[in-house]
């Protein structure tokens, strides 16, 4: 094919595109037949060269490393190189175990204060009930008869051995061998004493007893006649007292009547006796009755 010529005659210098030769491929060679591939014979040469298959790695499996459970390993891969890693036990934490067993003990511990502190309140109130009920009582309690030692039943001080065992436990429990006494009252379930010092003649305490106990001393004004004014227990016959309280009424002539108290001292126009003297009163009427020491009814008034 020529090229053609321009118009005006020419012949074209640039060269159609397409028109050139078409030069022959490489010879690749000659297909393999089906027997020289099954004999292994050269296998035509591709372009580019495929790698051989990985057949592990050089160094084997690491020891101490299984494989992932369920799941397979990778094909031509073997494990890693290097050292396994050692399986540890893992040690108990001591400090852990000691700080649940303090936590159960503080725990048990604080119920058993709860119970004890429930206890302890519940009998604290029944012990406030008790001395409650017995204050309220104008009348000796058990327990009143039994730190007096009495057994005869006494309701009052002034029945039976009631005003000899009170006298007594007031002169066993102040100073003074024997007591001195300037005074001695008796109530329904309790009493006082006014008692002097053993060594400051002029000092006075008085004591209380109730419920079963007698009370520290309050002191007193000091009085320099109580030398003249004391007296001792056994100066008294107090049976004989408590025979002229139980006819308290009749001598009065106040039949409704009940003792108020009776108080034994030396009295300031007794000429320096002891004396007693029992106080009655009632809604309508009230007197009282001068007794000697030994039970002899001086005067009503």
């Amino acid at each position: 094919m020529t090229n053609a010529s321009n118009q005006w005659g020419q012949p074209r210098s640039t060269p159609i595109p397409g028109g050139e030769p078409v030069a022959a491929p490489p010879d690749l060679g000659t297909p393999m037949t089906p027997s020289q591939f099954i004999g292994g014979g050269q296998t035509p040469q591709a372009p580019m060269g495929t790698p051989p298959p990985m057949t592990g790695m050089p160094y084997g499996q690491a020891p101490g490393m299984g494989g992932i459970p369920g799941m397979g390993g990778i094909p031509g891969m073997g494990g890693m190189p290097g050292a396994g890693f050692p399986s540890t036990r893992r040690r108990r934490n001591i400090g852990g175990t000691i700080f649940v067993w303090a936590m159960i003990l503080l725990t048990l511990g604080g119920v058993g204060v709860g119970v004890w502190a429930a206890v302890k309140g519940v009998s604290t109130a029944n012990d406030a009930t008790e001395r409650a009920n017995q204050l309220s009582d104008p009348h000796l309690s058990n327990d009143d008869r039994t730190a007096l030692g009495l057994t005869g039943g006494e309701q009052n001080l002034w029945e039976g051995e009631g005003m000899a065992r009170m006298a007594a436990v007031f002169d066993a429990s102040i100073a003074g061998e024997p007591t001195n006494f300037t005074q001695i009252t008796f109530y329904s379930d309790y009493s006082f004493a006014i008692a002097q010092h053993p060594t400051v003649p002029n000092q006075l305490d008085q004591y209380g007893w109730r419920l079963g106990v007698v009370d520290p001393p309050t002191p007193q004004s000091n009085d320099d006649d109580a030398p003249n004014m004391v007296f001792t227990i056994d100066q008294v016959n107090w049976s004989a007292i408590a025979g002229v309280a139980a006819q308290a009424n009749s001598l009065l002539g106040i039949t409704d009547g009940e003792i108020s108290h009776i108080m034994v001292d030396k009295g300031i126009f007794s000429d320096g006796n002891v004396t007693v003297r029992i106080y009655v009163t009632s809604p309508r009427a009230s007197g009282y009755i001068e007794v000697a020491a030994d039970g002899t009814v001086l005067a009503t008034y």
